[in-house]
């Protein structure tokens, strides 16, 4: 679990500007993959801090579930 959760964090962090980058300028791909992560990130800590990390923890393990049974 914590290589899923810490390892698609870093993951994302390297992958966002790569993906925005096909699409947009460098410099505004990564500009915008740091505000949608870190955005993304900052609001989810804060509903760990509402929800507690267990809850939290169990709905993103959950739609990470979803996702990849939709995916395959």
């Amino acid at each position: 679990m914590y290589f899923t959760s810490f390892g698609g964090f870093i993951a994302l962090t390297s992958w966002l500007p790569t993906y925005w980058e096909k699409l947009l300028s460098v410099a505004f791909a990564g500009l915008l993959a740091g505000i949608i992560f870190s955005l993304l990130a900052a609001i989810i800590r804060v509903l760990s801090d509402k929800l507690t990390g267990e809850r939290v923890a169990i709905i993103g393990f959950s739609i990470l579930i979803l996702g990849s049974l939709l995916m395959m």
